[in-house]
């Protein structure tokens, strides 16, 4: 038999997490795990807010991805942050195909570069290539992508 205290607490604590941006299944567990909650209470509030539609895996996948592809970030940045907030590789894959083309990817390069290139002025060539090579690569972007738009660019 599950505490209702507890279960009270532990929804209340779910909903204070989802106030402040969406989460995944996979997050919701981990934190309710970490402050001690038992195993069936974890699992009656998942299974509880799944339900309700409260959280959604694939839902949250979109979003995370519309957010963070306006930082700028790579798709393999992105696939990799998912991946560590539990969510599945099929999941992934449908969210990603909206994003996945090097038509986008390339588009956002080339912004990023345009837009760093400007506070760059004063040094030569080859090391603004090392820098925005460097920092493409640190964001997600593809090689082949980032080596294609900085050839262009510079």
């Amino acid at each position: 038999m599950v505490d209702r205290k507890e279960l009270e607490k532990a929804r209340n604590t779910c909903f204070r997490l989802l106030k402040f941006r969406p989460r995944s299944e996979y997050e919701l567990r981990l934190y309710l795990k970490k402050k001690k909650f038992s195993h069936e209470v974890i699992e009656e509030v998942t299974r509880s807010f799944l339900n309700n539609g409260l959280i959604d895996d694939s839902v949250f996948a979109k979003l995370w991805i519309e957010s963070r592809i306006k930082r700028p970030l790579g798709l393999r940045r992105i696939i990799f942050e998912l991946k560590t907030k539990g969510i599945s590789d099929d999941i992934i894959n449908d969210a990603t195909s909206k994003y996945g083309s090097s038509e986008n990817e390339e588009k956002i390069v080339e912004e990023l570069v345009s837009r760093k290139l400007k506070a760059m002025h004063g040094l030569d060539r080859e090391k603004k290539k090392s820098r925005l090579w460097g920092l493409c690569l640190r964001k997600g972007f593809s090689k082949e992508v980032v080596y294609e738009v900085l050839n262009k660019s510079i």
